[in-house]
């Protein structure tokens, strides 16, 4: 019996599932940031009770990331998918849309501004949803079949520290500094950790390589692509600050998984 519980728990010795911890965290943050903070700043800026209820609509791109998940999993963006890869250009995209959307929101005032506030909290939400797909499926595809299971737990915990850490933690720092400085704090980088095995390919791009396909699109959770007709060694995914350039046998799909892996995770 203790043997079986050893084995079972070995798993989370895996730095790839141990790396899942570190995305979760990346996706929790932005979550936390438009609940416990964003309605005490509303309140204490004295928008009214129902204004502040109607901020609730600004998380709606979570709930819609069936929507625009399969363009993610199609679509380049002009010069960074070029650059950095189909699945690391849209990783870069979010975090930079994050960072600038968090502080520009900060930057606002809603007692005088809300509808400027919302839309800097729409573009937050927005860009968490999209950052939530790509590392999904990035999710999906690094760990081995079996490892699954262990990685969705790793990303989940992960997910929930980094929605606390900038829920209460940004409460905390609110006591002491001004929200506009809270904020600013909340947007810094946030640099995932990579994932142990394979290496860096410098200069990969849209072409000379194949990629495997999919991405998928969880509730506040943690990154896929279709395989390219182009030439060359096929290899696994890589995201923007912590992925890397994987062999075709470490990258193992999932049988339940068709090619609208995006779309079906979104449902």
């Amino acid at each position: 019996m203790t043997g079986g519980w050893a084995e079972a728990m070995a798993v989370y010795a895996d730095r790839r599932v141990l790396a899942m911890a570190f995305l979760g965290f990346s996706s929790g943050v932005p979550f936390g940031v438009l609940a416990e903070p964003l309605s005490a700043w509303l309140a204490e800026s004295g928008v009214s009770l129902t204004g502040i209820g109607l901020f609730a609509l600004v998380s709606l791109p979570y709930s819609l990331k069936f929507v625009f998940a399969p363009f993610i999993d199609r679509l380049p963006l002009p010069g960074l998918t070029r650059r950095f890869g189909r699945r690391r250009g849209w990783a870069l995209a979010g975090q930079t849309v994050l960072l600038l959307a968090i502080g520009g929101m900060g930057l606002t005032d809603p007692g005088y501004g809300i509808a400027m506030t919302a839309a800097f909290a729409v573009a937050v939400a927005f860009a968490a949803a999209c950052q939530d797909v790509v590392l999904d499926a990035y999710r999906v595809e690094i760990l081995d079949e079996r490892k699954l299971a262990a990685g969705a737990a790793t990303v989940v915990f992960g997910w929930r520290i980094g929605q606390f850490a900038a829920g209460a933690g940004g409460l905390v720092l609110a006591d002491i500094l001004p929200w506009t400085t809270v904020f600013l704090g909340l947007a810094a980088p946030r640099r995932c950790r990579r994932p142990a095995g394979g290496s860096r390919q410098p200069g990969a791009g849209a072409t000379g390589t194949r990629r495997g396909a999919g991405c998928s699109a969880s509730g506040g959770s943690v990154p896929g692509e279709q395989a390219a007709s182009a030439p060359g060694p096929r290899r696994g995914p890589c995201l923007a600050s912590c992925g890397s350039h994987l062999p075709a046998d470490r990258v193992r799909e999932p049988p339940w998984l068709d090619r609208d892996r995006a779309l079906y995770h979104a449902l």
